[in-house]
Parts: structure tokens; sequence; C-alpha cells
């Protein structure tokens, strides 16, 4: 579950419970000096988010090196746009965060433009692995001729029931999904019938090259993908670790649950952004969040 509206204004009502926050998040309970290595560091009173350490002297800067450096916007302004990012899955717009955030629009779409690269940074570096739907949707576009030759954006998208292994080895994710020893997943049988992840990409066309391409990419390799009978798809059947399915298997509720994501993630874009483009698509498809939700601020690379 996501964090609820009192939980977040409980934990960062203001400036100095976020610096706080980012403080440990970036150098643990005990931060020391980078220069010498002291623990004698001490806030600057005219900087909050400056520390100055008493034996060397040197001052060192909290947000250095975060997506917050050299920012004039104040650390719980961007506490409240990640915030707001993460918890309507419709995403928001600059236009309305300028609202929020009681700022201009040009600095609320910086700071969007910024989040969703640090978003894409992130969903960049896993796979997809385990029970695997694939399927392709059309979004954006004047209409037109229907199906796969559609002018419109054509976007490939997978599903993922498990979570990736770097993610569960690290801790970033609760324990009550890992994997033993021998790296088997052992996450509890009831709980892998949930969503976990969705990748998806904006492609040029539906050729067979074209989706081998996203899927070695985006999903490991010994993972089960189960896709529709199209002809495309054939090529997967190849390695051995693909289960092509009749789209309408009364059997197939994944694959019901990867059609209701699609359709949700075109009320996120025709409801939320309106000025998209088939050639600007892709930033807002990576700003999508996970279908699971983590409680607020728990994947630190979303801060750092």
């Amino acid at each position: 579950m996501s964090a609820s509206l009192y939980t977040f204004i409980h934990e960062f009502y203001n400036e100095e419970r976020c610096l706080d926050y980012l403080i440990q998040l970036k150098y643990g309970s005990n931060p020391i000096c980078e220069k010498c290595g002291s623990a004698r560091l001490k806030k600057i009173k005219s900087r909050t988010s400056t520390f100055f350490c008493c034996a060397c002297r040197k001052q060192i800067s909290i947000t250095k090196n975060t997506v917050f450096e050299n920012s004039k916007l104040s650390l719980m302004q961007w506490f409240i746009a990640v915030y707001l990012m993460s918890k309507d899955k419709r995403g928001i717009s600059a236009l309305q965060l300028a609202r929020e955030l009681n700022i201009t629009y040009n600095p609320a779409m910086i700071l969007l433009i910024k989040l969703r690269d640090l978003m894409r940074q992130r969903e960049s570096k896993y796979k997809l692995m385990g029970e695997i739907d694939v399927d392709e949707f059309y979004i954006l576009g004047s209409g037109g001729k229907r199906g796969r030759g559609t002018d419109k954006a054509k976007v490939i998208i997978a599903l993922s029931y498990h979570y990736p292994w770097n993610e569960v080895i690290s801790g970033d994710i609760d324990d009550a999904f890992h994997v033993d020893e021998f790296g088997e997943d052992i996450t509890p049988l009831n709980l892998r019938q949930y969503p976990a992840f969705i990748k998806m990409r904006v492609v040029e066309n539906l050729s067979g090259n074209t989706i081998n391409n996203f899927i070695s990419d985006s999903i490991e390799v010994g993972s089960n993908i189960r896709t529709d009978n199209y002809r495309s798809y054939n090529k997967l059947l190849e390695t051995g670790n693909t289960r092509l399915i009749d789209p309408s298997d009364t059997e197939t509720d994944n694959y019901r649950k990867l059609n209701k994501i699609i359709t949700n993630v075109k009320a996120y874009i025709n409801g939320t952004y309106h000025g998209v483009t088939k050639e600007n698509l892709q930033p807002y498809l990576d700003n999508v969040q996970p279908v699971l939700t983590y409680e607020f601020f728990v994947l630190n690379q979303t801060l750092l």
C-alpha cells in the first residue's frame, strides 16, 4: 500500500523533516565528513542544507549529487511533487503541479522532467522475470485504420508477476518477496498472482525482430512468456520459454489483468496529458508507476 496523505503530512510537515530524511538516505544515521572522515559535523544556520566539518572546516552540501542540487524549490515542494506523482495512477500534469506547489508552469515542468528521467533510469536497471504476459496496444493518433495497421502509436507491453532479482537481493523490497541460496524464487504462491511490474516501449512496427528486441532487452532468459497467436510472436517459440495462448481462453485471468492495465495506461495518457504526441510518448510511459506501489520513498533512487 502506498502512504496516505495523512502519513505523508505527519512525516514531512516542514523543511527540516524533509532534510533529515534526505540526510538519513544519503549518509545513514552517522554522517561523516567526505574529506577527513570526522563525525564532528553541524548544520550551518544560514544554510541548513550544508554541513560544516569542525575537524577540517570543509563545507558539505547535503543536496550535492542529488536531484535537488542547485534547485530553487524547497525540499518540501520536491517531496510533495514526488508524492503527487506516485499517488495517482493517472499521474499529474505540469499545470496541475504548478497550482499545487504554488509555482509557475516552467519550474513545474522542469521538476516533472527530472523526476521522469530518474524513474526511467531506475526502470532500465532491471529486467522482468518469471511469469510474463506480453501484448501490444495503440494510442494517440487520429484513428482511421483499425488494428495492427493503424497510424496510432504502437506500444509493446510486458507484465510481470514476480519481483526482479536485483531488487530483492538489495533489500529494497519487502521480505515476503525473496529467493533462496540457489537463486530460486520462493515467493509465497498466494502472492504471485498479483501484477508486479510493467515495461512498455513505443515501436515503429510489430515485426518479429522488433518484438524479439523488446523481449531481449526487457525480460530475463528462462521466463515463461504468455502472449496471443499473432504471427510476429512465432519467433519466440524458438527460445523455448514462450507459451502462446488464445485471447478468448476463459482460463487466462492474468491476461485479462494485462488488458485492464492497458486500459488504465490509456486513461492515464489521454486523461492527464493532452499535448502528448507519438514522438514524445515514451517518457510518459516510463512515468507509469509499477502496478503495486511501495511505501513512500522506499525506493531511494527516486530521490538520490
